[in-house]
Parts: C-alpha cells; sequence; structure tokens
C-alpha cells in the first residue's frame, strides 16, 4: 500500500523513513476480475477464462481448478493446473496475466471452474464459473 499525507493509494509499496518508498509484501489476493465464455465445438465445450481487468497477477501464482473438466482438442487445459505461461503476457519480472490475457479450458456441461491465487500455503478463490448457469 502506498500512504501519501493520510492518502490511501492502491499498490505494494510504503512510506518507509524520510518519505523514502519501500516495498511491502501483499497481505491478501489481487484485486482482479475474470470473465468466463463458453463455446460448443464439435468436440466438446471450451470455456475461455479472461482477465477482465484489475490487478496483473504473476502467472506461476493462479490455478484453474474445480470440476468437470473434460478433453477437447485444441485447449490450453483438459485438466486443473497453472495458469499456461503461453497465455501471460511476457514481462521483465516473469509471465504476468493482464487485462484481456485468456486461457481455453475443456469442460463438461456440468462444470465448476474457479480461478485460484497461490500465496504459500493459502488459495484464494478469485472467481468462478458454473457451466449451463446463468
Amino acid at each position: 500500500m502506498l500512504f501519501l499525507g493520510g492518502f490511501l493509494l492502491g499498490g505494494v509499496a510504503g512510506v518507509g523513513p524520510a518519505g523514502a518508498l519501500v516495498e511491502t509484501e501483499r497481505l491478501g489476493p489481487p484485486q482482479t476480475d475474470f470473465e468466463f465464455s463458453e463455446a460448443k465445438t464439435d468436440d466438446g465445450t471450451v470455456l475461455v477464462v479472461t482477465h477482465g481487468g484489475g490487478e496483473a497477477v504473476p502467472a506461476e501464482r493462479l490455478r484453474i481448478t474445480g470440476e468437470g473438466f473434460a478433453n477437447v482438442s485444441g485447449v490450453d487445459r483438459s485438466g486443473p493446473g497453472g495458469w499456461p505461461t503461453s497465455a501471460a503476457t511476457d514481462r521483465p519480472d516473469g509471465p504476468t496475466v493482464t487485462k484481456d490475457d485468456s486461457v481455453t479450458v475443456g469442460v463438461a456441461d456440468d462444470c465448476d471452474i474457479r480461478v485460484v491465487y497461490v500465496r504459500g500455503d493459502v488459495l484464494d478463490i478469485l472467481d468462478r464459473h458454473d457451466c449451463g448457469g446463468e
């Protein structure tokens, strides 16, 4: 967090001695939004999970989890696992999931898919999608 003259500004920095900016560790999950869209193919259903806005997230900290995965040709994920680095923005500090980055997931009609942020032993559900849901 960045504190300036009593005002709280978003971020991962703070004011240290003599007003110097210092990095601080994030205490919670990133504030971000994911969008979901389903598309039927000859081979099954593809769920497209897209970073819809908010904070960028290191790809290594994101997982796609849940139930109802399916083997569908040409998708990035047909089972639970990490956000593929090939579906992230390349940055100097490593692959990062930013606005409009997306991953494709093969799913069944009754899936429950979650985007999870990993902080050590803590798992935070950032967003979820129920297939066939409204």
